[in-house]
């Protein structure tokens, strides 16, 4: 055979070999290389100290697809209803719909300690939202730049979407 023959044959079996590690393990590498397209339909409905994110989103025009990357540092504490995984992603409308209707949050201007998980939304392959994301079995909320920390203003809600969210069985991920 041939050097190029050969190369092919390595170049296969280490994708299938990356591709079984990643369904075995739950470990992905998720790359979020498209830079950060934060769009005017992104804005958040804000009413004194509580935010609605994605109120002016209509998901029913373009692909959308939201994606979770939890760290694996993250696995031990986390809620029971989420997968451990690295990367967990969703592109139901209903998911995102109920996450529109009910992702209402109490802003409090604060920090927490290290938050390493992350949530992005993408729309038509470009992120047009994204922040750090707690989903313990304690505690669940959003933190990011322009709010600091946010807690759910219902307890579930986060769980209730983001246990809905699949797993990605690519080796790299890139958003």
């Amino acid at each position: 055979m041939s050097k190029s023959a050969w190369l092919v044959i390595a170049l296969f079996m280490i994708i299938v070999l990356a591709f079984t590690l990643s369904v075995r393990t739950g470990y992905n590498l998720v790359l979020p290389v498209t830079a950060s397209h934060q769009s005017e339909s992104i804005k958040a409905g804000q009413d004194n100290n509580s935010v609605k994110l994605f109120s002016n989103i209509d998901f029913k025009k373009g692909n959308w697809a939201a994606y979770l990357v939890l760290k694996n540092e993250d696995w031990q504490g986390l809620h029971p209803s989420i997968l451990k995984r690295t990367c967990l992603k969703t592109t139901d409308k209903h998911v995102l719909n109920y996450m529109q209707n009910n992702w209402q949050f109490k802003v409090s201007d604060a920090d927490i300690a290290t938050v390493s998980s992350s949530f992005y939304l993408l729309h038509d392959g470009k992120i047009v939202y994204e922040t750090a994301i707690v989903l313990d079995a304690v505690h669940q909320g959003l933190q990011n730049a322009q709010y600091g920390w946010m807690e759910p203003v219902k307890p579930d809600a986060l769980i209730k979407v983001c246990s809905q969210f699949k797993p990605v069985y690519w080796p790299v991920v890139i958003l």
